[in-house]
C-alpha cells in the first residue's frame, strides 16, 4: 500500500471551540500529559467510570494538533529551559535553532541543559554545542561520484538517495 501523504493541518483541532487544555501533572479523573487517560476514563460508567467531557477532549486535541501544525507551518524549535528541566536537557544530537546568529545548534551532550539563549557563551562552544554545518549534513566529503551518478553521503547511506548526474546540453 502506498504512502499517502496527508494535506497539511492548517488550524489546529478546536482552534476557537471551548477546551481544556490538558494539564502536566498526574491525575486521576482528567486527561494529562504525564499519564493520559486515568483509568476512571477508560472504566464503563455503570462500573463508576467518569466520561471524558467535550471541552476535555477539545483541549487535548487542540494542544497536540498545535504542535504539529507548528511544525507543519515550518515553526523552528530554540532551546526552552522548560522543555530541558521537564526533561533533564536535551540529548546528544538534537539540533536547535539559535535566533541570536541565525544558526542552528547541535547537542554535543547528552542531558544538555546549557542554555544558548540565555547564555550566550555556549553558542558554538564546542564543548555544549556546535554550529550545524555542511559536514553535519553530508559527512566530510560531500558529493561522490559512482558510477555516473552522484550521491550526497549521509542522504545516500540514511536514505539510499541518489541524484543522477546528466551531460550538458
Amino acid at each position: 500500500m502506498p504512502i499517502v501523504i496527508p494535506a497539511p493541518i492548517v488550524k489546529p483541532f478546536c482552534n476557537t471551540g471551548d477546551k481544556n487544555l490538558p494539564p502536566i501533572t498526574p491525575s486521576t479523573i482528567v486527561q494529562n500529559q504525564e499519564t493520559g487517560i486515568p483509568p476512571l476514563q477508560a472504566t464503563k460508567l455503570g462500573s463508576g467510570g467518569i466520561p471524558v467531557s467535550r471541552e476535555e477532549f477539545n483541549g487535548t486535541m487542540n494542544f497536540y494538533t498545535q504542535q504539529i501544525q507548528a511544525l507543519v507551518s515550518g515553526a523552528q524549535f530554540t532551546f526552552d529551559a522548560a522543555v530541558s528541566l521537564a526533561n533533564g536537557g536535551y540529548p546528544e544530537g538534537i539540533v536547535l535553532y539559535c535566533a541570536s546568529n541565525n544558526s542552528y545548534q547541535k547537542s554535543l551532550i547528552a542531558n544538555n541543559t546549557n542554555d544558548f539563549v540565555s547564555m550566550p557563551s555556549f553558542i558554538n562552544d564546542g564543548i555544549n554545542w556546535s554550529a550545524v554545518t555542511i559536514d553535519d549534513i553530508y559527512a566530510k566529503k560531500a558529493i561522490l561520484k559512482n558510477n555516473g551518478a552522484l550521491q550526497l553521503n549521509n542522504l545516500a547511506d540514511t536514505f539510499g538517495v541518489t541524484i543522477r548526474a546528466y551531460p550538458s546540453m
